[in-house]
């Protein structure tokens, strides 16, 4: 592995961790989040990353949720649960 994946690889272990401060990622799967603009960014830049390292499939799991990846006031449905 090259230095720059290790370091795309440290930038997506990165937003898994800043997702968790955010009350959201490990462990919450299935569990009411609210979104704010910084874990929708914080979102986008780790499904870009994945996407970067060739990890499609990870990347496709994780944005899977679709609408219910938003909270009520993004997409007008009700609490959504984030899970990766």
């Amino acid at each position: 592995m090259s230095n720059s994946s290790k370091n795309w690889r440290a930038a997506v272990d990165l937003t898994g961790r800043l997702l968790t401060a955010h009350g959201q990622g490990y462990g919450k799967a299935g569990q009411p989040t609210t979104h704010t603009t910084d874990s929708l960014q914080l979102w986008f830049v780790r499904l870009a990353l994945l996407t970067k390292l060739n990890l499609f499939q990870n990347a496709e799991l994780e944005s899977e949720m679709g609408p219910e990846c938003f909270g009520p006031e993004e997409a007008g449905l009700r609490s959504s649960s984030a899970s990766y």
